[in-house]
Parts: C-alpha cells; sequence; structure tokens
C-alpha cells in the first residue's frame, strides 16, 4: 500500500509547491522502484489532463506525455523548483477538484490506445484487436490486452473460453494468462478453455504452433494438438487430438461420431452455458453420431430426443435428459 504522504508530496510537486528537500525525497522514492515511478507516472498524466481543463487550451497531450516519457525513461529526475507562495483556499479548492477530475478521467478512459476490455453474457462475442488478432469471446467470459509501452508484448487476460485467431507479428509475441498456464505464440488460431469451477484448463491448436507453460512445465503444440492443465495434480499434458468441438465459437457447429454422452453433455454446457442432469445414469452408455450447424439449443435437444429415443426438459437454465436406456 502506498504511504499517503507520498501521494500528498506528489501532489505538491506538481502544482510547484515543494521545496529542494522535498524535491529531493521524492525524486529519490520514485528512483527506488518501479512501482513508485510508474505511480508517479499515472499521477503526472493525470495533471496534465487537469491542465488542460484548467486553461481552457487544446493541448498537445501526446506530445506532452512524450516528452516526459523521454525525460524519465533512463532516470527519474525531477527538477528542483523554488519555493512559491501557497494558493489562496478557492483556488486549492478549485485546483483539488479539477485533479480529481483528471484522475476520475484517467481511470475510466482507455489509458492509450494497446488497452482495451471486453465481457460477454448471454452472447459470443466477436472482437478484433488493435493489431488485427480477431477473438469469439464465449458466453459469460471476459478479457483484457494490454500492449506493452514498448511494443515488444501483446498480453491478454482471459477467464472463460475464447478462440483466437492471432495476427502474426514475428517482433511482437501474443501472450495469454489464465492464472495458471501462460500461453505465448507469433501468429496462430487455437482455442484456450479457463472456465471458472472447471478443474483444467484447455488449449487445441487450429493452425500453426503454440507453447504452453506452468511453471517449470511446458508443452509445444502444433495444428491438431492439446494441451490439458489439471488445477488439482498442477500437471501439464499434451494430446495427440484436439479437443471435441472446440471450433463451435468460429463455425457455430457441434459434430459427434460416436461420441460418449459425457462427452455430449460437456459441449452442450460450454457451447450453450447450461446445467445437464440425468435421471438415469445408465444414459452415460448412450452413443451419438450427428452434426448440428448453427442450431439453438432447443433444436440440438429435439435431435438428441429423436436419435437417443429419450425426452428432455429445459427449466431455469438446467436440462434434464429423461429415460432408462437408448434405442
Amino acid at each position: 500500500m502506498v504511504n499517503q504522504d507520498y501521494i500528498d508530496l506528489i501532489n505538491k510537486y506538481l502544482s510547484e509547491n515543494t521545496d529542494e528537500n522535498e524535491t529531493k525525497r521524492l525524486e529519490d522514492w520514485v528512483r527506488s522502484s518501479p512501482a513508485n515511478k510508474a505511480l508517479f507516472l499515472e499521477h503526472k498524466k493525470a495533471w496534465i489532463f487537469s491542465k488542460q481543463a484548467n486553461s481552457g487550451l487544446e493541448l498537445n497531450l501526446d506530445k506532452e506525455w512524450a516528452s516526459l516519457n523521454t525525460k524519465l525513461g533512463e532516470r527519474p529526475k525531477i527538477k528542483n523548483l523554488k519555493p512559491k507562495r501557497s494558493m489562496p483556499i478557492f483556488m486549492r479548492i478549485a485546483a483539488a477538484v479539477l485533479f480529481m477530475i483528471a484522475i476520475a478521467l484517467w481511470f475510466f478512459m482507455p489509458q492509450n490506445k494497446g488497452q482495451f476490455a471486453f465481457a460477454s453474457n448471454k452472447l459470443i462475442l466477436s472482437e478484433e484487436l488493435p493489431d488485427g488478432t480477431k477473438i469469439e469471446l464465449n458466453k459469460n467470459s471476459t478479457l483484457s490486452y494490454t500492449e506493452a509501452a514498448e511494443g515488444r508484448l501483446r498480453k491478454v487476460k482471459l477467464k472463460g473460453d475464447a478462440f483466437f485467431d492471432v495476427k502474426r507479428d514475428v517482433k511482437r509475441p501474443f501472450k495469454i494468462e489464465t492464472g495458471s498456464v501462460d500461453i505465448e505464440v507469433l501468429g496462430t488460431s487455437f482455442y484456450v478453455d479457463n472456465r471458472e469451477g472447471i478443474d483444467q484448463v484447455q488449449v487445441s491448436v487450429h493452425t500453426g504452433s503454440v507453447a504452453v507453460r506452468s511453471n517449470a512445465q511446458q508443452v509445444m503444440l502444433g495444428k491438431g494438438e492439446s494441451a490439458v492443465y489439471n488445477k488439482n495434480t498442477k500437471s501439464l499434458n499434451k494430446k495427440t487430438q484436439t479437443i471435441t468441438n472446440y471450433y463451435f465459437l468460429k463455425d457455430k457447429s457441434l459434430k459427434f461420431e460416436n461420441s460418449s454422452l459425457t462427452e455430449v453433455i460437456n459441449d452442450l454446457e460450454r457451447f450453450y452455458s447450461i446445467e445437464v442432469k440425468l435421471t438415469n445414469d445408465q444414459l452415460l452408455n448412450c452413443q451419438l453420431t450427428a452434426k448440428y450447424e448453427n442450431k439453438s439449443l432447443t433444436e440440438v435437444l429435439s435431435f438428441i430426443e429423436a436419435s437417443l429415443g429419450i425426452q428432455t426438459k429445459i427449466e431455469n437454465n438446467v436440462v434434464t435428459f429423461i429415460g432408462d436406456q437408448c434405442n
């Protein structure tokens, strides 16, 4: 937690009211850690916004920020300033209000063109990032994207599951963080499942190659290969076949070839955001061969009923499979 004294000292410095000793103290603190420097830069940028609001002038914010970064890039020097007389109380209050407004704008507006966040609820969300990467974000999923300031890394944090078609850039790797595993590519297409409540993180490659890492463990995946990280055992393993129906987010089709009802249920729960229950565990012995293209859940369930000779019931986002055995 940052000491409030340093926050006050930053504000005092930015309003040009620090004496030589206070300036030196702030300079040493900024120089002591990257986190302190980052906090100082955030306040400085917010202060630039407040200058614009206070003066009514059209400032070139990008130019001022670039200039500041150049000055502080190698060594965070802070210019010594002569003490000045305190502003009248009403001016200080006005300045404080403008500063707080600028801070609010700073946190609620994109801090640069390389930072974005997306959240899906009841619909699959299709988005394109500034670098040209295309993403299909499944229901009930969130994703944040950051392009490093130095332009050397593109980074995503994912909760839920998504299909990625990453724009190739050999100079800027694309990295996905899930909390359990890190996934790094240069340009490829693949699916990542990091849903909450599931004891595995799964990665399936459609084209190209993908590096999947967890602590000291690493696997390299090519087209048609998958990796599964078990959250309970902390183990990372490679599979030679892809996860079934991972391409659903892209083409909205489900394909089953002598698939067990367990596999069918997993895919239905994954892509229709439902829970499936059985009235009889014997139904797990059923197998299904079928293909459903761009069908609603109701349509898919009707086809399954006809194929397996069972009944289904939908209530409060829970689907129940009813029957003693399959045809």
